[in-house]
Parts: structure tokens; sequence; C-alpha cells
């Protein structure tokens, strides 16, 4: 209305998770290395994925980097 576009500061997983806000007008999403480690840290959705990178020989700041860039191109 105004010529703005509301973008939402958070991404987790399920990316689905934002398509209500997607449905009420939010047009972007932002995240940052603190976001991360916090939806990481407080969620099994990363558990998996990041296990099955580890053992096929990824180290950990791959594996990291893997999955969130991944994320953010999903969302």
């Amino acid at each position: 209305k105004e010529g703005q576009s509301p973008w939402y500061d958070n991404l987790c997983r399920p990316v689905t998770d934002l398509l209500p806000l997607i449905a009420s007008g939010v047009r972007g999403v932002t995240s940052n290395p603190a976001i991360f480690q916090k939806a990481i840290s407080s969620s099994n959705a990363y558990n998996d994925q990041f296990r099955e990178l580890v053992q096929s020989g990824k180290d950990i700041e791959a594996a990291y980097w893997e999955l969130v860039v991944k994320d953010i191109q999903d969302a």
C-alpha cells in the first residue's frame, strides 16, 4: 500500500512454516548466523541431514554452510 514490502527476520525449518506469512504479505526473509545457531540448536530438524553430511566426509563447517545455504535457497 505504501510502496514497502515486509520482510520476516527469521528462518527455520520447515520452510513451509513461512506459507501463512507469505499469504499475509511478507515478501522476503532475512537471516544471520545467530538465527541459524538458534534454529539448529533448538530443533531436531537439522540432525539427520547434518549427521549425513559429516558421515559423508564433510567437516563441521562445510556441513553447516551446506545446511544454511540450502535453507536460504529454499526460502
